[in-house]
């Protein structure tokens, strides 16, 4: 699958699952950070950054893409509350885990 369907199948996911007054550009920027992280198989911004260039979802710079994922740490609507919904109880309550339908989406990036 080309990075450009992951990329609206997450942001779809995203969505469908997180409704709580969540403005469409922090959606997008939430499923960029989701697909930048499969891509960079990390979690820093500069290399997430670097991992989405790659993909070339969007004609920005390395550094423009890295801003608009350093702009979710200060986002207000996006908080642990709103995206993680589905709390399952396991043996240490404070270990919180999200329930999405499986997708191969870290296959379909190693395809390309």
């Amino acid at each position: 699958m080309p990075p450009k369907q992951v990329y609206q199948k997450i942001l779809q996911l995203l969505q469908e699952t997180l409704t709580e007054g969540i403005d469409a550009r922090s959606l997008e920027r939430l499923a960029l950070l989701v697909i930048g992280m499969i891509a960079a198989k990390h979690a820093a911004p500069a290399q997430i950054a670097r991992a989405l260039r790659k993909l070339r979802l969007s004609a920005a710079q390395a550094e423009s893409l890295e801003r608009r994922i350093r702009r979710l740490e200060n986002d207000p609507e996006i908080t642990a509350e709103v995206c993680v919904p589905y709390r399952l109880p396991m043996a240490n309550p404070q270990l919180r885990c999200i329930a999405l339908p499986r997708y191969s989406v870290g296959a379909a990036l190693l395809d390309q």
